[in-house]
């Protein structure tokens, strides 16, 4: 199906589209990060509605949507031709609301961190840099999983560990109103060799 199709299920006066570098956890995670959203809820009164399971994410490299989606897909597309990075295991354990105004994001985090996003980011900063592709990745970068926004903040709680092994990543458009991720294209990280290497 293609993109115009997609958002012509939409119908709405607007449609706000994101484009994005990101990674999903697998189903299982995804499914204890959504509870631990509803459980932080109903604990602390929130009102914000939980991210539903199959668009929780880690986004990596934001993008300006130009006017010429699929020119701009191809060139990230081109980009990351011969990128290559290897799978690695994440966790979360922990959940607090970012600071600011308005709707906070509740976000889940590692008290260890989560060294292995930095890696895997900076490797296709760099290939979207060489290839002079423009992006909105700042130079700080604090890996997260937003479970869902609230204009109440919660303080730093520990929760039970979420895990899984980061496999891929995707470039995907997403598109605000009809909560929908649409995914255009993504890469395989490298499997783990025996001795712990990319194989």
């Amino acid at each position: 199906m293609t993109f115009q199709n997609e958002l012509s299920d939409f119908h709405g006066d607007a449609v706000t589209v994101g484009l994005y570098l990101m990674s999903k956890p697998d189903e299982g995670a995804a499914r204890a990060l959504h509870r631990a959203a509803l459980q932080a809820r109903g604990r602390e009164g929130l009102v914000g509605r939980a991210t539903d399971p199959d668009r929780l994410h880690l986004t990596l490299v934001p993008f300006m949507l130009g006017d010429d989606w699929l020119r701009q897909s191809k060139q990230i597309e081109a980009a990351l031709k011969d990128w290559r990075a290897p799978v690695f295991r994440a966790s979360v354990d922990r959940i607090h609301s970012f600071k600011g105004g308005g709707r906070l994001p509740l976000v889940a985090t590692s008290g260890m961190g989560l060294g292995g996003f930095h890696e895997l980011r900076a490797g296709l900063v760099s290939a979207l840099d060489q290839a002079g592709v423009e992006h909105f990745a700042s130079k700080r970068f604090n890996p997260h999983v937003t479970l869902l926004r609230d204009p109440k903040a919660v303080v730093p709680t520990l929760i039970e560990p979420a895990s899984w092994e980061v496999r891929s990543v995707q470039l995907v458009l997403s598109v605000i109103e009809a909560r929908r991720h649409i995914v255009l294209s993504e890469w395989a990280l490298s499997p783990l060799a025996e001795d712990g290497g990319a194989a």
